[in-house]
């Protein structure tokens, strides 16, 4: 699907067209092989390139063509239950048009279409300069949504279940994908200044300054919520150990303990003539004697 979008500074809001014009925004999402044909043709794209932000294993990082420049970058992808995964998303800084370009729905953007936060889409370097803080933005949310989680998993260490330790191995696995994605993408972000082809003023530089910084500490908090994460889980596991080999030793006491009264019972079941067998107070005997046994045993094993 492709979408068009426009406003400069005549304009108060976005307005989204229905054909491109000079200076729009231009949104595609899952683009069919007739859309690819038809964006490749009209602002001679990179086939392969398109084809290679497809991709959902696809790195970030940065090509400069003559046909403009292409930032791959990667977006979390939201879920109700657990962030689970990043999809790529390509921003195109074209001649006549920036191009958003992903095979996932890219809900980042949704606040300039959905709330018509104004961007002036002629000035390509600004809108990428926000795109970028919208990026940001949704790193953050999900990086706090994972951290409050983890804040309540592991108020009671002691009491984490089978479904928690899951939930943690996948906040791990988030949080590592994340990391895999911030640390080029804050190296992209360095290239982008030092990028002949693309002319900063110095407000923008002042504002991809405050980005670059932004993307350092979504990088230490990533890092921080990751060892969060592995710390809680050794300790439930040690936890886990300690509480495993307590009730291993304490069946072994019982089978100890119980194991008297089982052997004495055994002897004197033997069809054989055996030591007062013919006395009426043997019985009396036998359980006194198993019960004294076992005591002893017991306070041995105890002390052991």
């Amino acid at each position: 699907m492709i979408s068009y979008f426009y406003q400069d500074k005549k304009q108060n809001t976005l307005t989204q067209l229905s054909s491109k014009r000079d200076g729009v925004w231009i949104s595609v999402e899952n683009p069919t092989e007739e859309e690819l044909e038809y964006l490749q043709k009209e602002f001679q794209l990179e086939r392969d390139l398109l084809h290679d932000a497809l991709d959902p294993n696809e790195v970030p990082r940065m090509e400069s063509e003559e046909s403009g420049i292409y930032v791959f970058v990667q977006t979390p992808s939201y879920s109700k239950k657990l962030v689970t995964t990043t999809h790529p998303v390509l921003i195109i800084l074209a001649k006549d048009a920036i191009i958003t370009f992903s095979k996932n729905h890219m809900d980042f953007l949704d606040i300039f279409v959905d709330e018509k936060k104004g961007i002036q889409t002629s000035q390509q370097t600004r809108v990428l300069i926000e795109f970028w803080f919208a990026l940001n933005r949704a790193f953050t949310k999900h990086l706090a949504r994972i951290g409050k989680e983890l804040r309540g998993l592991s108020s009671d260490v002691e009491h984490i279940g089978v479904d928690d330790i899951a939930k943690f191995v996948e906040y791990e696995k988030t949080l590592s994908d994340f990391l895999s994605v911030l640390v080029p993408m804050k190296a992209i972000l360095h290239r982008l200044l030092s990028e002949k082809n693309i002319r900063f003023d110095e407000e923008e530089k002042d504002l991809m300054e405050d980005i670059f910084l932004a993307m350092g500490q979504l990088i230490e908090t990533s890092q921080s919520s990751h060892r969060h994460v592995v710390n809680i889980r050794e300790a439930s596991s040690v936890i886990m150990t300690h509480t495993l080999n307590r009730s291993i030793r304490t069946l072994t006491i019982l089978t100890i303990v119980l194991s008297i009264p089982m052997i004495l019972g055994s002897l004197y079941g033997m069809n054989v003539n055996l030591p007062f067998d013919e006395a009426s107070w043997i019985f009396l005997a036998i359980i006194g004697t198993s019960f004294i046994g076992m005591g002893a045993v017991f306070v041995f094993l105890l002390r052991r």
